[in-house]
């Protein structure tokens, strides 16, 4: 399932790379809100910005080779964000639920894709060691 992986890189890339261009859409609406608001938006900005490069430098040194550490890694932190936007952003109605889609979507299909990686490495890694494909 070495292809499975390598989609789930490619989405986590895709995904990382929203997240890059949410971040800086809300660095720049920041300004506008002012005072204690701003500053707590663009701390979250900040925040976004960081799981977003922890998900791409992940995303494209490991999961592509179905590396357990890295592929869970990746899902763990794709979930923990999705989880907390769409249950504080996304049913709250804060965004349009089309727009607000894009980013869990592309979230999971990701996680999908890895999971099925991973079970791709792990059927691999019993076969070898039973010494059926040596």
């Amino acid at each position: 399932m070495r292809n499975a992986s390598t989609i789930a890189a490619m989405l986590f890339a895709l995904w990382g790379g929203f997240q890059l261009r949410l971040a800086v859409d809300l660095w720049s609406r920041a300004p506008s809100a002012g005072g204690l608001p701003e500053a707590e938006i663009r701390e979250q900005a900040i925040w976004l910005v960081g799981a977003a490069l922890a998900v791409l430098f992940v995303s494209l040194r490991y999961v592509p080779w179905s590396h357990r550490a890295g592929s869970w890694t990746a899902i763990f932190i794709v979930g923990v964000i999705e989880a907390a936007f769409v249950s504080q952003i996304l049913l709250p109605g804060y965004v349009p639920l089309l727009q607000g889609l894009i980013g869990p979507v592309l979230g999971a299909m990701g996680i999908l894709f890895a999971m099925m990686g991973r079970s791709g490495a792990e059927n691999r890694r019993v076969f070898r060691s039973n010494g059926r494909l040596g």
